[in-house]
C-alpha cells in the first residue's frame, strides 16, 4: 500500500514542471508523525512521482491533480491523504470498474501503473526514456515492454463498443 501524506503532496520547486505535483513515496524524513518508512521495491526512499504535469493533462489524466489538490485542502497535517488498506481499495476498484461496465478488464489498482505506462507511449504523451522516469523504473530494459502495443490492443478490443463511443462523446 501506498503510505501518502500531506507533507509529501509538494508544489513543484522551479526546477519541476509548471503546475505539476509529486507526491513523495517511501519518506525517509522522521518528521511525519510515522515510524520511518520501508524503502521502495528499487531499495529507494523519497521516490516521487509526478503528477498533473502537462503530459498528464494532455493525456486526460488532470482528474488526478485535482483529486490530490482536494484531499491535501481536507486532510489535517501529518495525516494520511488516503487511509484505506489494501484490499479494501482493491475492492472500491473492482466495484467501480463493474459501475463503468469495465469488469472484462479484470483489472487491478496495479494496472493502471502499466496501462498509464502503456498509454503514454502507445499516445506519444512521453517517449520510453520519460515513461521510465515517471515509472521510476531503473533499468531500460523494464519499459520496452511499453514499445509493443499488442497487450494494450487486446485490453482496448475488450471494452464494449457502447463505451468507446460514449467516451468519446
Amino acid at each position: 500500500a501506498v503510505r501518502a501524506c500531506d507533507v509529501h503532496v509538494l508544489r513543484p520547486s522551479a526546477a519541476c514542471r509548471r503546475g505539476a505535483l509529486a507526491v513523495t513515496l517511501a519518506p525517509s524524513r522522521p518528521d511525519d508523525g510515522y515510524d520511518p518508512l520501508p524503502r521502495t521495491k528499487s531499495g529507494e526512499y523519497d521516490d516521487s512521482v509526478t503528477f498533473d504535469d502537462a503530459a498528464s493533462r494532455r493525456a486526460g489524466r488532470g482528474i488526478v491533480g485535482a483529486i490530490l489538490r482536494s484531499k491535501k485542502k481536507s486532510t489535517k497535517p501529518l495525516r494520511r491523504l488516503f487511509d484505506i488498506p489494501l484490499q479494501r481499495y482493491e475492492q472500491l476498484f473492482a466495484e467501480a470498474a463493474a459501475a463503468a461496465g469495465l469488469a472484462v478488464l479484470r483489472a487491478t489498482p496495479h494496472a493502471c501503473r502499466h496501462g498509464g505506462a502503456s498509454e503514454d507511449f502507445a499516445g506519444g504523451f512521453r517517449d520510453l526514456a520519460g515513461v521510465q522516469r515517471r515509472g521510476r523504473w531503473k533499468a531500460p530494459a523494464s519499459v520496452r515492454r511499453y514499445e509493443k502495443a499488442g497487450r494494450l490492443t487486446r485490453q482496448i478490443e475488450k471494452i464494449p463498443e457502447g463505451l468507446i463511443r460514449r467516451s468519446r462523446a
